[in-house]
């Protein structure tokens, strides 16, 4: 699958050789300790992998005055004998302008839910990586986005999904597609209304319900079941998590983020 992947972001994502994109993803499955011998240039562990825009792919659809660029790579967890195959789906890399030198001419490049980053799976995407990790006990957990790519485009005033959901939702979905190809999940999961939308191009009437009435199946991805869930962001409230658990029939006895992988557990099955 490595070498699928590889070619997918070579040709669509970022130009790299293939040898740095080994390094960066060797440097990424190694621990902390063994990180501090490696010279991995340009490296930021809190923030990426800082390097010049013009990585980005063509296939990306930047803007002329599009600044803040983030990339994240898809990440994936192997297990020897997995019981299932799980592929979880957010919307693109955010970033903060904060996080950046050069505002104008870097691009960020990092992991989805920056679980490359201990202290970040330590501290501010605690959850998810509580979600994750529970997830990757028993399964093969592949984690990418519908936009691989982010960025602020200042003359429009607008974040880089509303102009590749207008302009380029289908390119995009193509890459995805080929993801899913690849990996041949057992289970979509979707993170947030607005990610299953733009995976789906359905409408959700509301994310806080019983996923047997959300899910979501047709032929343009293989037929796999496609499941929403309530976004763990700390900008969604905890009681909108809590009252989605409820709906379906999960109990709060551990953190929101593993009661969500109980969740899925139970939907794997009986499926």
């Amino acid at each position: 699958m490595k070498d699928e992947i590889f070619e997918l972001i070579q040709k669509s994502i970022i130009n790299l050789d293939n040898d740095e994109l080994k390094e960066l993803y060797n440097y990424w499955n190694s621990n902390e300790e063994k990180r501090n011998h490696i010279d991995f240039k340009e490296f930021k562990d809190l923030k990426g992998w800082i390097r010049n825009k013009g990585i980005i792919s063509k296939n990306q659809f930047s803007t002329d005055n599009a600044v803040a660029h983030g990339i994240d790579l898809p990440y994936w967890f192997n297990h020897q004998n997995p019981e299932n195959r799980i592929m979880i789906i957010g919307i693109d890399p955010l970033r903060s302008k904060k996080e950046f030198i050069d505002i104008k001419n870097d691009v960020i490049i990092g992991t989805p839910y920056a679980v490359h980053s201990e202290k970040f799976r330590k501290g501010r995407t605690k959850e998810y990586w509580n979600f994750i990790s529970s997830l990757k006990e028993q399964n093969v957990v592949y984690l990418t986005d519908v936009f691989k790519l982010y960025f602020i485009d200042e003359e429009k005033k607008t974040r880089s999904y509303n102009y590749l959901f207008e302009n380029y939702r289908k390119e995009n979905l193509s890459i995805l597609r080929k993801e899913i190809e690849i990996l041949n999940p057992t289970i979509i999961i979707t993170l947030g209304k607005l990610s299953f939308e733009l995976l789906t191009g359905k409408k959700l009437k509301s994310i806080v319900d019983n996923v047997n009435n959300t899910i979501h199946i047709d032929e343009e991805f293989n037929s796999i079941p496609i499941i929403p869930l309530v976004h763990l962001s700390g900008a969604v409230r905890k009681s909108q998590k809590l009252k989605f658990l409820e709906m379906n029939e999960i109990s709060n006895n551990e953190s929101i983020g593993k009661s969500y992988a109980s969740l899925v557990k139970d939907f794997l099955k009986i499926k």
